[in-house]
């Protein structure tokens, strides 16, 4: 039986857990996870979902505040005989000396096709970036952030309306068997760690609350981005007289050769669509909503409108418009971003229809 040592936090690192823990040929002997942590509004210390796993199966359990020096917690883990260490989303970086002590290797899982982003949150990066397809890498850890020979690689693809939240799902789903069955193989030798190619290596960052906030000068698909990797934390947002507004669910809506779904507006909304000046075209109507909107089309007129990708707005991006269906959308630099779910700041969680009872001016207000 393999003997290993786990260090994990977060829930995705509860369900490899679980997987070893289920497994016949492990023994996990101990477990590493991050201190109790105070959260909510009324900030309760809260214990995470590893230690909850290691309680409940009597594993015994250590939540040391710092590692680097901290002899006491080097020799206890020493004493525990472990052959492998498994590391999933720990939290701290693992120091020289602690790695050095596993009989055999310190084993991390990543949230990545190694060397591609290389970091805190790749799983994040792989959504933020527009990518098709992930994975996981099985690697022998370093003191050097995710720079170790690596073993095997799981790839993942990744669906078009994927979050951080249903991504994470699915690495947890995968990893831990993943992780079995590529340390077994590893152990009787059939596998062996390889260099990683330093010419194709990327890094991703530590993701903070303020990377959320929506620029609505990028274009929709960009933003649609950003919201699938920092959901359902950190979040998008915006801001709404004053308030944080999270953008909880939201898409863009599909292209087609024909004419656009009728856009209902009670701000001036004059669409320049490429190649065609602002006179009206009978044959190939534009869009002309508002006051303001040179006298045609007064308040709450509908006229069709071919939009593009590469559609240029006249009205500010940032501004709120509804279709003719009720959809609520947000002009962005190109095409724009629509809206189902959203959540003001200190208030419930709201579908954009229930949001538009209580905030009847939301229609055409510029977001910034």
């Amino acid at each position: 039986m393999i003997r290993i040592g786990f260090f994990g936090t977060p829930e995705l690192s509860a369900q490899v857990l679980r997987d070893f823990l289920h497994s016949s040929d492990f023994r996990v002997a101990f477990v590493v996870t991050g201190e109790d942590k105070p959260t909510g509004r009324h900030q309760t210390l809260t214990i995470n979902p590893v230690k909850e796993v290691a309680l409940v199966n009597h594993i015994p359990l250590l939540q040391p505040a710092r590692i680097r020096g901290n002899r006491e917690f080097l020799e206890t883990i020493a004493s525990y005989e472990a052959d492998y260490f498994v590391v999933v989303a720990y939290g701290q970086i693992l120091p020289k000396e602690l790695l050095s002590i596993p009989k055999k290797y310190p084993i991390n899982i990543h949230g990545s096709i190694l060397p591609k982003y290389r970091g805190a949150s790749p799983i994040q990066a792989s959504l933020i970036a527009w990518d098709s397809e992930t994975g996981v890498t099985i690697m022998v850890m370093n003191e050097k952030m995710d720079e170790g020979d690596t073993i095997d690689v799981a790839k993942i693809q990744i669906a078009p309306d994927e979050t951080a939240e249903t991504l994470f799902r699915r690495f947890g789903e995968i990893s831990g068997s993943f992780a079995i069955d590529t340390i077994k193989r590893l152990d009787a030798g059939i596998l062996t760690p390889s260099k990683q190619d330093e010419s194709e290596a990327t890094s991703c960052k530590k993701i903070t609350k303020e990377a959320g906030l929506l620029d609505f000068t990028k274009s929709a698909e960009e933003l649609y981005h950003l919201y699938q990797g920092l959901t359902p934390w950190p979040g998008v947002y915006t801001f709404y007289k004053g308030k944080k507004l999270i953008i909880e669910k939201c898409t863009i809506p599909p292209l087609s050769p024909h004419p656009s779904p009728l856009l209902k507006s009670t701000s001036p909304l004059t669409p320049l669509l490429e190649g065609e000046g602002n006179e009206k075209d009978d044959k190939n109507p534009r869009l002309l909503l508002g006051e303001g909107a040179g006298g045609r089309g007064g308040r709450g007129e509908y006229l069709e409108a071919k939009i593009s990708w590469n559609q240029k707005w006249e009205t500010p991006t940032g501004t709120v418009i509804q279709l003719r269906d009720g959809t609520v959308a947000i002009i962005c630099r190109k095409w724009i971003l629509t809206l189902s779910q959203v959540k003001l700041e200190w208030k419930r969680s709201q579908s954009i229809k229930e949001f538009l009872h209580g905030q009847r001016d939301f229609i055409s207000f510029i977001l910034k």
